[in-house]
């Protein structure tokens, strides 16, 4: 499947190893702030024109070591999505959660 493809690109991207059988999750929820709803509460002017929503993802497991953040951008212009990660060090988190 498509997403079981995304899953072995991202750990290949992020020099994570795991299982050539592994799975994409079917879902999962995380919670997130909306950087450009978040910027305005800040002060920040209102740019109505972008059609690029920014987001901030935050991954929380049961356990201490379970928890990553990454950066999800959707460009509905574009027909693009980009995600971008926060931190190396979340890397493996990631794969955990992104994977059954």
């Amino acid at each position: 499947m498509e997403s079981d493809f995304l899953l072995h690109t991202i750990a290949r991207v992020y020099g994570q190893k795991i299982d050539s059988q592994a799975h994409f999750v079917n879902s999962i929820s995380v919670h997130y702030v909306n950087l450009h709803s978040f910027a305005k509460t800040l002060g920040a002017k209102d740019d109505t024109n972008t059609a690029q929503a920014e987001y901030k993802l935050f991954f929380q497991g049961q356990r201490d070591d379970g928890y990553a953040e990454l950066y999800l951008n959707v460009d509905a212009n574009a027909r693009r999505l980009e995600i971008k990660e926060k931190d190396i060090e979340y890397r493996p988190q990631i794969i955990q959660f992104l994977k059954k």
